[in-house]
């Protein structure tokens, strides 16, 4: 068995997840409304515990379950639909987002007087 398994985290992300279809908030790649289901949720947390027990790219319970969740319940999901529910699942189980879910960070705003070319130019008379 998995240690210290986020049982509490797995159940609200799952609930979220049937919300979120329930609602027809997501949708997936042929623009219907998936179906998740307890044999959904069973797939990822088999998932996860082969991950775990097998030391899949010596994962901790919490990444495995994560994973597994968005394997089972992102994947066969249309683009925002799988980032809305990336961003559930990551929130729910406490795990950092990957930099690719963070938002951008802010650019400094460059002033202008900042390119101006400081160097001089010699041009030789001969």
């Amino acid at each position: 068995a998995v240690p210290n398994p986020p049982v509490d985290a797995v159940v609200s992300s799952f609930q979220a997840c049937k919300r979120l279809a329930a609602n027809c908030a997501v949708s997936d790649g042929a623009g219907k409304t998936p179906q998740f289901s307890l044999r959904t949720l069973a797939r990822a947390l088999r998932y996860a515990v082969r991950a775990v027990l097998q030391k899949v790219h010596a994962l901790t319970a919490a990444v495995a379950v994560v994973e597994g969740l968005l394997m089972s319940f992102a994947t066969p999901l249309d683009a925002p639909s799988a980032e809305m529910v990336q961003r559930l699942v990551y929130q729910n189980l406490n795990v950092a987002l990957p930099k690719s879910l963070q938002p951008a960070a802010k650019k400094r705003k460059i002033d202008p007087s900042e390119l101006e070319c400081k160097a001089e130019i010699h041009v030789d008379p001969n």
